[in-house]
């Protein structure tokens, strides 16, 4: 039920450039546009980009090392450091006006899901979400970029039964998405589970995927099951006939597998800032409220009747 592909993104491939084709690309492309950057300097970019990755799945490495050593003493505090770890990175990546956090995420319907270890807010998000109090804080499904639930060891059929159950709650929960070139759609908030524990290979995991899959629908499962410096499992969105009837995808980013998941973050983003303010709706029936109420607190002149009819004329307006 789970198909591996090796995945070998543009920005990814290690591959030395051969001296020719670089020269027949450059000629190429000079063709069409004279403003065409060195292909040389382009790749050196990719270069550059790669080592910065691989730094970051270093310290995440490090950093799971070192919180496991401490995990007898505080069980709370190594959950906590593990968390930082994975925040930090996708900090680092998706810097301010986006904003990380933590929490339960709801949806206009009140659809709730249990808490969530890293919530990327994109940056409509208004500030109703608070880093120091996850209690606090009212997460909107429509602003949410990404939902991500750490997790520690993949050989752990316990963690991940854990982690389905989560899933399941969570994919309940949706938001609408549009795109320039297709109609609104609603779906479930992008979630994540990102196992720290690095593994040799992805097959132990797969046979616990496919045991789980008997007992749960697609759209209950997460969209991504990260393994640290191995790869992702991808479900397939759509039916696809070469893939029979496989429900995920391996894709073997290997030591890239942070440059998937950033990808992957960046693969369905959230309703974007020029479609409509957030807040919008659920402020609209406060809106109406506001106009019953005034209109039927007291006895009205004739003036003010007229008023009110402009006002909520204009609302309506604005409402549409």
């Amino acid at each position: 039920m789970v198909i591996c592909i090796s995945a070998y993104k543009f920005f990814m491939d290690s591959k030395p450039v051969d001296s020719d084709k670089l020269k027949q690309a450059r000629s190429f492309a000079k063709l069409y546009d004279d403003s065409f950057k060195d292909v040389e300097s382009y790749h050196s970019v990719q270069d550059e980009l790669r080592a910065q990755l691989s730094e970051w799945a270093e310290k995440i490495t490090r950093d799971f090392d070192s919180a496991s050593r401490k995990a007898a003493k505080s069980p709370s505090e190594v959950s906590d450091w593990r968390e930082k770890s994975v925040k930090d990175l996708i900090k680092h990546f998706f810097p301010f006006p986006y904003r990380i956090t933590k929490g339960v995420i709801r949806d206009f319907d009140g659809r709730v899901g249990p808490s969530v270890d890293v919530i990327l807010l994109n940056p409509c998000h208004p500030y109703t979400a608070h880093d120091d109090d996850d209690k606090l804080s009212l997460i909107l499904a429509e602003g949410v970029e990404a939902a991500i639930e750490v997790k520690s060891d993949p050989l752990n059929k316990a963690e991940f039964e854990t982690a389905f159950k989560q899933s399941a709650k969570n994919m309940e929960v949706k938001r609408p998405v549009v795109s320039f070139n297709s109609e609104a759609k609603i779906e479930s908030v992008p979630y994540f589970i990102y196992f720290l524990k690095e593994v040799e290979s992805h097959e132990h995991a797969e046979n616990i995927i496919n045991e789980l899959l008997e007992n749960y629908s697609i759209d209950q499962c997460p969209d991504y099951i990260v393994l640290h410096n191995c790869g992702i499992f991808k479900k397939i969105e759509k039916s696809i006939e070469a893939l029979g009837d496989k429900k995920y995808v391996f894709l073997s980013w290997k030591k890239m597998t942070i440059g998937g998941l950033i990808y992957y973050i960046n693969h369905r983003p959230a309703v974007p800032v020029m479609y409509e303010s957030i807040m919008k709706k659920y402020m609209r029936s406060f809106s109406k409220s506001v106009i019953f109420q005034a209109g039927f607190a007291e006895q009205l002149t004739p003036e003010q009747h007229q008023a009110m009819k402009t006002l909520s004329e204009a609302l309506s307006i604005v409402e549409s």
